[in-house]
């Protein structure tokens, strides 16, 4: 069975897949419309973003120029307009279509690495004029358009070039540039008054819709292979909706077929796709370099602070952030659970809060037996007997309980680490369990105060701690963030006296202590 499915590089033919709509509506302003237009197309890495440009202009009509050049294989300004005008000459060339000993002068000075600014500036024009006066369009892609800050040194005139030449109606050029990051970032601030990113449409390029996903899976029909909703749900927790990552399943599916195995999605991940985790930990260091981990976190995993409604709109036009059946899912589940629960590790966050979250795990531990005689239940370990006490606690659901199996699960998977269900709990979920058992167990590590006493405190350092729930957004003020700071500090207090004074009925389950 032949393989569509490419790992890396562009694609094109069968192996290009999707993006219908995104193709048609290049055809539509680039190609058909006659008025000039400008875009930028922003979006995470391996979204398929060149793959789905060069797709859209791969027929066109003689009356137009199609120059692509790649800022990450230059190296330096002057450069890339060599690049430009050397794609113009050769496309004349080969047209036939105007007397190219008009301005052959043009270009012999554009390959001149010592040309002065102000001449490359005039040259620069007078080519594209002289285009426009033919009648001819040129459409320009700069792809890898991050490159630009280090190219340009940040230097205003280097982005005002481009900015007269995508604007100025002298000249008949609609422009694409292709980037990671939005253009404000690339351009820093350079300019007084006019900018460079002013003069293009930001557009941003995300993951495969629904249209898109179906024609993937509709691949596999095609190839007479069966997935059972199970097996596209697990193809979708490892690779979300990025282009790149489904492309390396379906491979390796394929794959697997052809040496006579089963579709075992976990196991063909588990033996073959190394890859999607090497992208997964490209994504946090580029993250952690653009500094936008700081506000991926606190939306995903908690807790929402320093965040506003904007960062979360950005990070779902970068391509960081779907919904996923009514959650917020940073690229995808496996990604939101494994990789960013890692990250949070080296992450400072709120440390009264995250002190408050740990003491409590430890109160539920401490008094374990406790608790599984209040629930009537006995297991062989603690994830067997936390299991069934979640199970028994009021507001605790089964699909929260199937997230910590599959973190559990997957935490062993990649990093070989056995966790168990206090490990992974949610501070909302601890406070839930020490709440059901308040007057049989915990009330006494409250001197003995009813709950309705603390409730309000507990109530709102957990809903601190969880993330930005999608949908129902609570954002917290300066004023919230003192306040809570405030209830931290009296909750551990007040454990910290009583801890040492109240004696579980037994150890039997831990030994650990609140410091």
């Amino acid at each position: 069975m032949n393989n569509v499915f490419c790992i890396g590089g562009e694609v094109s033919g069968k192996s290009f897949i999707g993006r219908e709509a995104f193709v048609n509506d290049i055809k539509k302003y680039f190609i058909d419309n006659k008025t000039r237009i400008s875009r930028a197309y922003v979006g995470l890495t391996r979204m398929g973003k060149t793959s789905a440009v060069k797709n859209s202009f791969s027929s066109l009509p003689e009356n137009i120029i199609y120059v692509y050049e790649n800022l990450n294989l230059v190296e330096g300004y002057n450069e890339i307009w060599q690049g430009i005008c050397n794609q113009i000459h050769e496309q004349i060339n080969k047209k036939n279509i105007i007397n190219i000993d008009e301005i052959k002068d043009y270009f012999n000075d554009i390959e001149n690495d010592n040309i002065k600014w102000i001449k490359l500036t005039r040259t620069v024009e007078k080519i594209f004029a002289y285009l426009s006066e033919k009648n001819l369009k040129t459409i320009l892609i700069l792809d890898e358009f991050d490159n630009a800050k280090i190219l340009f040194e940040e230097k205003t005139r280097y982005f005002e070039l481009f900015r007269t030449i995508f604007s100025d109606g002298r000249f008949n050029v609609s422009a694409i540039t292709i980037s990671r990051r939005n253009l404000y970032e690339i351009e820093g601030t350079t300019y007084q008054s006019s900018t460079f990113r002013g003069v293009l449409e930001f557009i941003p390029f995300k993951g495969f819709n629904y249209s898109d996903m179906k024609e993937y899976f509709d691949v596999f029909s095609g190839l007479d292979i069966t997935l059972n909703d199970s097996q596209k749900q697990r193809i979708i927790y490892y690779a979300g909706n990025v282009p790149y990552l489904l492309s390396i399943m379906g491979h390796y599916i394929i794959e697997a077929i052809n040496d006579g195995e089963d579709i075992d999605i976990d196991r063909i991940f588990d033996k073959k796709c190394k890859t999607i985790n090497d992208y997964y930990r490209d994504c946090i260091k580029h993250l952690e370099r653009d500094n936008e981990l700081k506000r991926i976190i606190p939306f995903i995993k908690g807790p929402n602070i320093g965040v506003t409604p904007n960062d979360k709109q950005e990070l779902f036009n970068l391509g960081y952030f779907r919904e996923e059946n009514g959650n917020l899912t940073a690229i995808s589940e496996y990604f939101s659970t494994i990789f960013l629960s890692s990250a949070m590790l080296d992450f400072d966050i709120w440390p009264e809060l995250i002190n408050l979250e740990k003491k409590l795990k430890l109160l539920i531990e401490h008094e374990l037996t406790r608790v599984c005689i209040h629930h009537s239940v006995t297991g062989k370990n603690i994830n067997d007997v936390l299991n069934l006490i979640m199970q028994n606690t009021p507001n605790i659901t089964k699909g929260d309980i199937a997230k910590y199996d599959a973190f559990i699960r997957d935490n062993k998977k990649i990093y070989n680490i056995d966790s168990s269900y206090l490990d992974v709990l949610s501070m909302k979920d601890s406070i839930k369990i020490i709440r059901e058992c308040w007057a049989d167990i915990f009330s006494e590590y409250f001197n003995g105060d009813i709950y309705q006493n603390w409730e309000l405190r507990l109530d709102k350092c957990s809903r601190a701690r969880n993330p930005v729930a999608h949908g129902h957004e609570e954002y917290l003020s300066e004023l919230d963030v003192q306040e809570i700071d405030v209830y931290c500090k009296q909750v551990s207090d007040v454990l910290n006296k009583t801890y040492k004074s109240v004696k579980p009925d037994s150890r039997h389950y831990s030994e650990l202590e609140i410091p």
